[in-house]
């Protein structure tokens, strides 16, 4: 049986958006993460500067996130287990760092990502 922890990043603000396992990872960020994509899907608006899609490999996985965040997300990084990261945002909020396994990720977002919730095991 799996012993799965959510952590939970950001304010209340946006709308909410559905939990959905990792396949790809994509960012738009200025001072603020914009918009997060996942899977193809996107979160947030188009603000900011894109900062590309992190697709992952067979076997590969989230190892680590860091994460600055008050009322918004404010920065996210993503590193992974075979070396590759995808990170933008600026350096507002408070910083955290969640280790282990991601496996899904939900959230609200606006104008901006307002949350990140991390399903990690």
């Amino acid at each position: 049986m799996n012993n799965y922890t959510v952590i939970s990043e950001g304010g209340s603000g946006g709308n909410g958006f559905e939990m959905q396992s990792i396949k790809s990872i994509g960012l738009r960020s200025g001072k603020y993460v914009d918009q997060i994509t996942i899977n193809g899907v996107s979160h947030g608006e188009n603000g900011g500067a894109d900062r590309g899609t992190l697709t992952l490999e067979d076997g590969e996985y989230v190892t680590s996130i860091v994460v600055r965040s008050g009322s918004l997300i404010d920065y996210v990084e993503f590193n992974t287990n075979f070396n590759n990261q995808i990170k933008g945002g600026g350096e507002g909020g408070n910083k955290h760092t969640v280790s282990g396994n991601l496996v899904a990720i939900d959230g609200r977002s606006g104008k901006y990502v307002d949350q990140l919730n991390f399903l990690i095991d």
